[in-house]
Formats: C-alpha cells, structure tokens, sequence
C-alpha cells in the first residue's frame, strides 16, 4: 500500500461471494487493510461453499449455514458490521438458471450469438452469463447491508492477495479500479476502492449487466469495464496494483 493516509480512516469492506480460501489470504488482509484502518466488514454469502479451483456447473456445495457463519465468523470475529447468508436455491433464482438461453436471446449481452459461436460455446456462454448474475447479485445484496458512513468503500474477494495499491489515486469522490495484469481487458473485477457514490455504482452492475453488448464471448472484465463507463465515468484504473488471484491451496 502507498499513501499518507491517516490510520483514523473509517473503512467499509465490503466482501461478497463464496467461502474460497479466505483462511489463507487472511494475513495479506490484515496486513494491508485491517491493521492499518478501523474497518466494518460486510459479507455477503451463499448457503454453501465453493470447492477451489473448480470453474464447472458443479463448483458449488450445499453447506450447512450454521458451518458457513462459524467459519466467516471464527476469521474475522468482531470486525463484522453485517452478515448474511442467502439462499443460493431459492425459486427464482432457480428459474432463472432454469431458463438462461431463452433469457439471454431476448438481451444485447447474447446478441448475434448463435452466428458467432458454436453449440458447445452458446451452452458454456450461457452458463457463465447466470455464473456472472449470481456473483453481481452478492456485489448488489452486500452494499445493500451497509448503514453507517465511512471515508473508503473497499470491495474485496476473499481468495486475493494484494501486494500493493496505491490510495493516494482515491480523491474522497472517484474510484479505483484494479488492474488486470497480463490481459488485453485492463478492467480486473477482483479488488476496487473508493467514495459511496462510486461503490455504489460499482455494485450495480446486477441490475445493467445483460443490457450490455460487449461482444462475444462472455469477458467479465468487459463487461466491468462497460459498466463503469456507463454508470460512473469518474473511475480510473490503478496499473501500479499488484494482486493475486489463489485458485489453489497456497
């Protein structure tokens, strides 16, 4: 981390998504964020738990909430502000799955597609464009938890680690955005700080996302990056970040 920041900044942090390997990339964030800031943390989860490193229909467990709210809790403790579990089956997210092509034909996000891409392509498309829902839908529903003011708004995923960012790029107004390292999509989706407006915005991208024309294939950092030149043109990205993704036990 860079910046003369004072350590008295009140800090929302702002982790949605599944149990990955949160236990192992906790010393990274208490290291960067938690023992520097006073910080609020705000989770929103599924009732199950990811198996890491799997990215097929079948990467999600039902899990007992009470074992999911004893391991988020048994990590973070007292820092929580905000927790819950929502109900990764419910009817109509169910239905939605249920009925993704024909959902997708009727929006931009999938026009064309059946000129461009193939059988085998549509089906994975198709999957990760309900994949990306599920997700976006967390970004929303925890925002939605948060009630206090705070001075920064981080958005967090739990299986990332952060070897640097750069917080004097944050001007108390716009966002930062982290860089995706080694791709042609400059837009990374895993680690983004800034003002109220800004995260807001942010974590909106549920409620936008399939009236987007990206192109295809599905990208989600295009899809990001659509989505903040849209809603919140006051974003920048930080190309001096340094960030890992752990798709594996580290």
């Amino acid at each position: 981390m860079e910046g003369g920041v004072s350590f008295e900044m009140k800090v929302a942090l702002l982790l949605p998504g599944l149990w990955r390997l949160n236990d192992l990339c906790f010393n990274n964030l208490n290291d960067i964020i938690l023992s520097k800031y006073d910080v609020d943390i705000y989770i929103a989860t599924w009732n199950g738990l990811a198996r890491c490193g799997v990215h097929e229909k079948k990467d999600f467990e039902y899990t007992d909430p009470k074992t999911i709210e004893s391991l988020f809790f048994g990590l973070y403790g007292e820092r929580i502000k905000k927790f819950q579990i929502f109900d990764y089956n419910s009817n109509p997210l169910t239905e939605r799955r249920n009925n993704i092509r024909e959902i997708a034909d009727q929006c931009p996000i999938f026009r064309g597609a059946e000129k461009i891409l193939s059988p085998s392509q549509i089906e994975l498309d198709t999957f990760w464009i309900s994949r990306l829902l599920d997700q976006y839908l967390l970004w929303r529903q925890c925002f939605d938890l948060i009630e206090d003011e705070y001075d920064l708004y981080i958005r967090h995923r739990g299986d990332v680690t952060i070897e640097k960012f750069n917080l004097n790029l944050f001007d108390g107004k716009n966002l930062v955005v982290c860089w995706n390292e080694g791709s042609e999509f400059k837009t990374g989706d895993q680690f983004a700080f800034g003002s109220k407006e800004g995260m807001s915005r942010y974590c909106s991208l549920y409620d936008h996302f399939m009236n987007y024309d990206t192109g295809l294939p599905i990208v989600a950092e295009k899809a990001l990056q659509a989505h903040l030149d849209n809603v919140f043109k006051n974003y920048i990205i930080d190309e001096d970040n340094k960030i890992e993704i752990h798709r594996e036990r580290l």
